[in-house]
């Protein structure tokens, strides 16, 4: 994650190598306008998608999808304050990010954790998403203007960010918990994912295909990809196990793991 508002990077000191590890392993790439310059508004907006694995293209998308289409936000105009490119923000984006926020702490996609995967359903995207603040302030546009002016009010209602691990490098770890998901409830996972996948994508053999082939490990999804597919992977994942609640849960899972095999592999290098 990028550093918090008061300029922290979230991380602690390393009390162990295993710790250790797990940072050289999951480091994260610094956001591109980090630093000095950059302001609190953007890090802290950076730090809310960050949180949630939203890229400024699906943040635009939700703004348009929770305001019924009254309200837009170019993915251009997003990616542009979290580089702090810009200062010339409109009041519409204050209301735009609280119309998003309202749809994560009212539960709007609440009936789609439990419905069948279907990668056309952009609610996925709030479906396990975490709110920004200990409350709901920021359902409010004042709160988010509020944040903007650098008002201490406001600040002080944010969540604490988490270190999150990165979603880069974590799939193969994320296709071996979609099976280890569905293996627990007792299904093959070979079926089951030759007919999850024809459901996914019903339009394209070819899209199937690369996904049922991802999900039985055969091959890995690159950077983009793999974040493109991150909340579809937390919905599957949640539709056969519903104790994984969250996209932390889950990255923390998969971070746990690569960490474990890393540690496994060390241990087992011969000694000169």
């Amino acid at each position: 994650m990028g550093p918090s508002p008061s300029g922290s990077t979230g991380f602690r000191t390393p009390a162990s190598p295993v710790e250790l590890l797990r940072q050289r392993l999951f480091r994260r790439p610094q956001a591109a306008g980090e630093g000095p310059l950059n302001s609190s508004f953007g890090r802290t907006l950076h730090q809310w998608l960050d949180m949630n694995c939203w890229s400024p293209q699906q943040l635009s998308s939700l703004i348009q999808i929770s305001s019924q289409n009254r309200l837009q936000s170019s993915a251009i105009e997003i990616d542009n304050i979290l580089r702090c490119a810009t200062i010339d923000i409109q009041s519409r984006l204050f209301r735009s990010l609280a119309t998003v926020h309202q749809g994560v702490t009212m539960g709007k996609a609440s009936e789609v954790v439990t419905a069948s995967p279907d990668p056309s359903q952009d609610t996925f995207l709030l479906a396990y998403a975490v709110p920004i603040t200990t409350d709901r302030s920021a359902d409010l546009a004042s709160w988010w203007f509020g944040l903007y002016c650098g008002e201490a009010w406001a600040s002080t209602k944010l969540n604490p960010p988490l270190p999150m691990p990165s979603v880069i490098g974590l799939s193969v770890e994320l296709s071996y918990l979609v099976r280890q998901a569905i293996v627990e409830t007792h299904r093959d996972p070979v079926m089951e994912l030759q007919r999850l996948s024809r459901r996914i994508f019903p339009k394209s053999r070819a899209k199937s295909e690369a996904f049922n082939n991802w999900a039985l490990g055969m091959n890995t999804l690159r950077g983009d990809e793999l974040h493109d597919t991150i909340h579809l992977i937390m919905h599957i994942v949640n539709h056969y196990d519903s104790s994984v609640k969250s996209i932390e849960q889950l990255l923390r899972a998969a971070a746990d793991l690569k960490t474990q095999r890393a540690l496994e592999g060390f241990q087992e290098r011969p000694r000169s």
